[in-house]
C-alpha cells in the first residue's frame, strides 16, 4: 500500500506557459507538504525532462502557444511506441530524446 509519505515524495512537473499558474500550484503542492516539485514554461522541454527525472505526475497546461498540452502528450505517447526517427519525422517533442525504453 502506498502511504502519505510516498505520495508527498512523488516527483512532480508542472508545465505552464503562464508564471503566476507555476508559482500558485508550487505554493500549493509544497504548502500541502510535497517536496520534489519542478516547473517549466518551455512545453518542448517536457519530454527530455521527464527521460532525466522519470516524473509521477505531470500538470499539463493544455492550452500553451506554440506547442499545447496535446502535443506534449503525444510527444510523451510517441516516445514509448515509435523510434527515434520517426518521432523526428513527424515533428514530435521527443524527437531528440534517448531510444524507447
Amino acid at each position: 500500500m502506498i502511504s502519505s509519505s510516498d505520495i508527498l515524495h512523488g516527483n512532480v512537473l508542472i508545465v505552464d506557459d503562464q508564471k503566476a499558474n507555476i508559482v500558485l500550484l508550487e505554493r500549493m503542492l509544497r504548502g500541502a507538504g510535497y517536496v520534489s516539485v519542478t516547473s517549466t514554461t518551455e512545453p518542448g522541454e517536457v519530454c527530455e525532462l521527464h527521460r532525466e527525472n522519470r516524473y509521477d505526475l505531470i500538470l499539463l497546461d493544455l492550452r500553451m502557444p506554440g506547442m499545447d498540452g496535446f502535443q506534449v502528450m503525444e510527444g510523451l505517447k510517441d516516445r514509448t511506441r515509435t523510434s527515434p526517427a520517426a518521432r523526428r519525422r513527424r515533428g514530435c517533442c521527443c524527437a531528440d530524446s534517448a531510444t524507447t525504453p
